[in-house]
């Protein structure tokens, strides 16, 4: 343990060391205004390098805002993140200009894919970079954060979550604030995570899905050491991860937040049949998904039915839906991922159905396919 915490704290020194470009010209409260942003863009800039040349290649196609799916990511540039980037420069490219680095640095932050912007618009990281550019301090700063390796193979999830508390807890001595309000010590949350398990008496259960929801997420500490907990005690566990941040500032999991949809669908209607449905029946869901398609109502079905086919054949799915109820089943990380990998298997931009189902959001894509029946082909067929 002391092993570990010697490289978070030197990290953390180091990052906190731009208070000496800071001193002077901002108060020693603002510090944390311009480190705590910057640390994240500094972890997310090398989170994405390695693949950032293939999804600048993949998202070349699609105009600016539009939404690019993660399966499409996956397959076309082995990228495995919720998030990318598609600017074509990074932290150590935007220094080559420094004429133009107020300019290019936002241009940067605002080709983050919307979940990572508004991380950034949470930090007013905006408002930052003009105040550092008119005080002739972004370029030292962007060098100082440039320098430090938090690539996950040099910084893990868990020690990159020990560096930004460590940061938090001298931005609230900077603040003359106390640290407990804006992070709670790991000791802590072990115990109490550890409570919070013990009583789960099915946590064992092979391939059962649980959500962790933390309402005063912060750094998303909590939550992170809840997913590791439950997966050491059950290696088949599924996860689902939900937090929400009253502090803007601190509003940063370690982990993608999965939001904060399906929490009241407990109550959900038993499984009411194990057979097939009617062909009338099918029809009749189908187009309530894609009604306003112009093609043939058993076109539709047929692209609909090859999909649940594709998606009832993996052998995880099916040991996930039989050890979980519906509920639970339909917020398994698993499934969205599975589910979009066989969307994007084929492109066909001729394929109105396929260009549907493609261009779907994920919540009203899993919707449909759950009325469709795919939970009871994954639970009952063999």
């Amino acid at each position: 343990m002391e092993a570990n915490r010697a490289p978070v704290f030197n990290h953390a020194s180091f990052i906190w060391s731009a208070a000496d470009i800071l001193r002077g010209t901002f108060k020693q409260h603002q510090y944390g205004d311009v480190i705590l942003p910057f640390t994240v863009l500094a972890r997310l800039d090398a989170v994405l390098a390695p693949t950032k040349q293939a999804v600048l290649a993949a998202v070349d196609g699609f105009e600016a805002g539009e939404r690019v799916p993660e399966a499409y990511l996956r397959r076309k540039a082995g990228h495995e993140y919720s998030f990318f980037n598609r600017s074509r420069h990074d932290l150590q490219s935007l220094q080559g200009d420094a004429d133009n680095l107020e300019e290019n640095l936002r241009d940067y932050v605002n080709a983050f894919s919307p979940n990572v912007r508004d991380i950034f618009e949470q930090y007013k990281i905006e408002d930052t970079i003009v105040d550092l550019a008119r005080h002739d301090l972004l370029l030292q700063v962007l060098q100082h954060f440039a320098k430090v390796d938090l690539h996950p193979k040099a910084v893990s999830n868990e020690q990159m979550g020990h560096i930004f508390e460590e940061l938090i807890r001298r931005f609230a001595e900077a603040s003359n604030e106390t640290a407990g309000e804006h992070f709670t010590p790991r000791e802590v949350i072990e115990l109490m995570v550890t409570l919070l398990v013990a009583g789960d008496q099915d946590l064992g259960k092979d391939h059962v899905v649980r959500s962790v929801y933390d309402p005063t997420a912060g750094t998303g500490g909590m939550l992170s050491v809840a997913d590791d907990k439950i997966k050491a005690h059950n290696t088949t566990a599924q996860v689902n991860l939900l937090g929400q941040e009253i502090t803007e500032d601190l509003a940063l999991s370690e982990r993608e937040p999965q939001g904060l949809d399906g929490l009241t669908e407990a109550g959900m209607a038993k499984v009411r049949e194990r057979e097939r449905s009617a062909k009338s029946e099918i029809v009749e869901k189908v187009n309530k998904y894609l009604g306003d398609l112009d093609v043939d109502d058993r076109y539709k079905v047929d692209k609909i039915e090859s999909l649940l086919a594709e998606v009832a054949a993996d052998d995880n799915l099916r040991a996930i839906a039989g050890a979980n109820s519906r509920a639970d089943f339909a917020h398994a990380p698993g499934l969205q991922m599975v589910t979009e990998d066989a969307v994007w298997q084929v492109e066909d931009s001729s394929n109105a159905v396929l260009k549907e189902l493609q261009g779907m959001p994920w919540e009203r894509l899993r919707e449909m396919l759950l009325e469709c029946g795919l939970y009871e082909r994954l639970r009952y067929t063999v």
